[in-house]
């Protein structure tokens, strides 16, 4: 089983799943730092949210979404996933919505997932894509299959 996320304040993590569709297709669509317009339609995010689920359930990558106190907006999402790359046991990605942003969450998340990561969960290597190596270096390392 996934340890138990951190207290973020008065935020919510939730598991991603269909469930929380329509907050979470609004994140997507908000999220800072993007380069183009959003390129996944509604009914393509709900397969992705089952997905997670199911990825979730057998113990394989977790996806949370990060809600408002009241649970009606995501406004942010935490990936912990097993590493494509050598070197790496897994990998942790933190997308920010605007909302988030604007409200000081970027800092304080990304410290509570970095204890989280490094005091709750059995890896020994972690990277942050994006946030320790910028995405163009991390995409360039070798995968395991290499």
């Amino acid at each position: 089983m996934a340890p138990p996320p951190p207290a973020v304040g008065e935020y919510v993590w939730n598991i991603l799943e269909p469930e929380i569709l329509d907050s979470d297709y609004g994140a997507l669509m908000h999220v800072v730092g993007r380069s183009g317009p959003v390129k996944i339609a509604k009914d393509e995010d709900y397969g992705e949210l089952k997905r997670h689920r199911w990825e979730f359930q057998h113990l394989t990558s977790f996806a949370y979404g990060i809600l408002t106190p009241d649970g009606a907006e995501e406004v942010a999402c935490v990936y912990v996933n097993p590493s494509k790359k050598r070197d790496y046991d897994a990998a942790v990605r933190i997308l920010m919505t605007e909302r988030g942003a604007k409200e000081g969450l970027d800092s304080v998340l990304l410290e509570k997932v970095r204890e989280w990561v490094k005091t709750s969960w059995p890896f020994a290597k972690v990277a942050y894509p994006g946030i320790d190596v910028s995405m163009e270096a991390w995409n360039a390392l070798q995968d395991f299959t290499q």
